[in-house]
């Protein structure tokens, strides 16, 4: 959400209702919980007594005063600017925290700004051990991607359908089979968590506040929007998304329709930077206001534009040896989508979509949600009696020949085959995973929850002292990657110079990193 700070909150001392009870215990809507304690903690100190910042940092360099005045516009924010508490304020007072026992806490980071080379990092609060989560946190933004290989499987479909509010996967057990007109062949089908479609069962429905949309819903009360082809999980998340996004569903798809074949990265963030810019504009619309706060002190610019490779290749008129990147088609089809009037276009102009494009490039992370097909395996094991049952075994042979293998025996690459196909593929924007430094040995990793779409973990992969930095791989895992490699990857998608120890060594020795990094 675009909202503010929530810095007028009036306290919430008052009962949930039913229904807020719910959505946070769906992990959905939790932006209508904001737990007041963290109002009244400091970010920056502890009651333990002094910090040692000091030792990590040079003196003088880290900014954790107060919170500063907030800015008139979002759109030239500096990481200066924005205090530590801001930061948690914008990840999880409007976003929704919880840990894995359910409980609503802040989590053992300190934010520190540590001056316009660095500027904010991450430190411990305290000792933090190997394997343990360090915070959760759910995407202030994400977008569904598509990929052109699942058109030769998902009926000309480019994207794993999911639905665009929750992201919570709604692909069929037909979407995994060898081929898309086969029957299911898999055993049990009916383990199957998601039903399949029947669009003739299809009735029009009339929901309040929706005109510009022609819906229909089917037997398992699924929404279908008759305009763009999306599909939501019901009612509730079709209403949700409309709250925040309005139609943004047709417009993505309508920018899915114009990308060319690009490159994956520069896909994600032209997709990323369309849903964020249609909900900027969906606020702007219906309040009059430009509110996109949680942005601000996040890396990327507009004039980042170029050095990313984004959007479309256009020749320079005054160097045509030098091609440079345009997303003005884009904006141009965005604008058009909204049915921006000239007025809008001039305070949601072109350098604005630019400037998100580049944001969504430096600060977004990949990942997978949850995927239909481990429930159902999880289900087909426990009804086949167990790990070496006669009936598992012949079930693991059917499902092997169903998904296409001949030899009727399931491998690891079959699995990751039916993964790409019924798993949503998701490009988030995690304001406060935004603030942790890249390193090529990084002390935690980013691991998407197999049980809650759209929330990363963050994970310590060693022990990690008090007021240590916390640090993760922009790349991935980095075993057996060259040192040239990675300093080129880095220059490239991030625009910096990695000086970690084991870039700034003469040689590639000492590439071996965490074996449960991978």
């Amino acid at each position: 959400s675009f909202d503010d700070a929530n810095e007028n909150e009036d306290d919430n001392s008052g009962d949930v209702s039913k229904t807020e009870a719910l959505e946070m215990l769906l992990g959905l809507g939790l932006d209508a919980f904001s737990p007041s304690a963290w109002d009244n903690e400091s970010c920056h100190e502890e009651e333990e007594g002094e910090t040692n910042v000091e030792k990590l940092l040079a003196a003088g360099k880290c900014a954790t005063t107060g919170i500063k005045p907030k800015p008139r516009s979002w759109q030239h924010v500096p990481a200066s600017a924005i205090s530590p508490d801001e930061i948690f304020r914008r990840a999880y007072t409007c976003l929704g925290y919880c840990t894995r026992d359910g409980r609503m806490e802040r989590p053992p980071v300190r934010i520190v700004y540590t001056g316009d080379a660095q500027g904010n990092i991450a430190v411990a609060m305290r000792p933090i051990r190997k394997g343990e989560t360090i915070f959760t946190e759910r995407a202030a933004a994400a977008a569904l991607l598509h990929d052109n290989k699942l058109r030769q499987h998902n009926e000309n479909d480019d994207v794993v359908k999911a639905c665009p509010h929750c992201f919570r996967s709604l692909e069929p057990a037909t979407s995994c089979v060898s081929s898309p007109n086969q029957h299911p062949f898999i055993p049990l089908p009916h383990l199957w968590p998601v039903a399949e479609y029947d669009k003739e069962s299809l009735q029009a429905v009339d929901i309040e506040n929706c005109q510009d949309s022609v819906l229909s819903r089917d037997a398992q009360r699924r929404l279908y929007c008759q305009d763009c082809h999306v599909w939501f999980c019901n009612e509730y998340c079709f209403q949700a998304h409309m709250q925040d996004m309005g139609i943004s569903h047709c417009v993505v798809q309508a920018i899915w329709k114009a990308l060319p074949d690009i490159d994956p990265d520069v896909q994600s963030a032209v997709i990323l930077a369309t849903r964020m810019f249609v909900q900027l504009a969906h606020y702007y619309k219906t309040t009059g206001q430009i509110n996109g706060t949680f942005l601000d002190g996040l890396c990327g610019e507009a004039s980042d534009v170029g050095r990313l490779e984004l959007g479309v290749e256009v020749q320079s008129t005054d160097e045509p040896s030098s091609p440079r990147f345009s997303l003005e088609p884009f904006y141009t089809l965005a604008a058009e989508q909204l049915q921006l009037t000239p007025e809008e276009r001039k305070v949601l102009d072109l350098p604005i979509f630019e400037r998100l494009a580049a944001i969504a490039a430096r600060n977004s992370v990949g990942f997978r949600t949850q995927s239909p097909f481990k429930s159902y395996y999880a289900a087909l094991l426990r009804h086949s009696g167990g790990w070496g049952s006669y009936k598992h075994q012949q079930y693991m042979q059917q499902l092997a020949q169903a998904l296409g293998n001949e030899d009727m025996k399931l491998d690891r690459n079959m699995d990751y085959e039916v993964e790409k196909r019924v798993a949503p593929a998701i490009a988030g924007l995690f304001t406060l995973t935004a603030r942790l430094n890249h390193s090529c040995q990084p002390n935690a990793t980013v691991q998407a929850q197999v049980f809650m779409d759209c929330h990363i973990d963050v994970v310590a992969l060693e022990d990690i002292a008090r007021d240590e930095e916390i640090t993760i791989s922009y790349l991935g895992p980095v075993r057996n990657i060259p040192t040239a490699r990675r300093r080129r990857e880095l220059r490239a998608k991030y625009l910096f110079d990695c000086t970690c120890p084991l870039c700034s060594a003469p040689t590639d020795a000492g590439l071996v990193v965490h074996d449960d990094q991978e």
